[in-house]
């Protein structure tokens, strides 16, 4: 679509096995503020809850951590994240372009949906992503199937304001 564009890349379980342990409305409030990286807020969410401030730490921590694919790796297994989930994205992350990948922990829209590999692909000029997708196997685990799935959408009507700027630049 564009050479100058972005995929970022989470995994739900990371998240989820962090927030293992936390009541459900305070999970669901921490996702929703690591999701929009209101970091002041997961710091008043560790205060309201003191018995959960260390994993609540933890979970503020993630929006926080930059550098390298690799760097944000070896971060994540030195906090003592799931394995499991790390090996998973270190898989994945392995076979993509380096300098156009990017790990990010506010990737947490579908978390309901999602529950392992997610991401999004951004272009420069468009604000908004222009593929999101993930893995969502609990989903058809509802349905009652055991298979592994993991799917995908393309935006076309905004990458229709890539064309349409391209033109207005001729």
């Amino acid at each position: 679509i564009s050479e100058d564009s972005i995929l970022t890349i989470s995994h739900m379980g990371i998240v989820q096995s962090l927030l293992s342990d936390i009541p459900d409305q305070i999970k669901a409030d921490a996702i929703r503020y690591l999701s929009s990286r209101n970091l002041s807020a997961l710091t008043d969410l560790s205060k309201e809850n003191p018995e959960y401030a260390d994993t609540l730490k933890k979970v503020s921590e993630l929006p926080l951590i930059g550098g390298s694919c690799k760097e944000v790796l070896q971060k994540l297994k030195s906090m003592g994240c799931d394995r499991q989930s790390l090996s998973q994205l270190k898989s994945v992350v392995d076979v993509l372009d380096q300098s156009k990948t990017r790990i990010d922990f506010s990737i947490l829209d579908g978390m309901k949906y999602y529950n392992g590999i997610v991401f999004r692909g951004y272009v420069k000029g468009v604000p908004v992503p222009v593929v999101s997708g993930g893995q969502y196997d609990k989903l058809m685990r509802k349905m009652g199937r055991r298979d592994r799935a993991i799917g995908f959408a393309v935006f076309l009507d905004r990458l229709e304001r890539l064309t349409e700027e391209g033109m207005n630049d001729a």
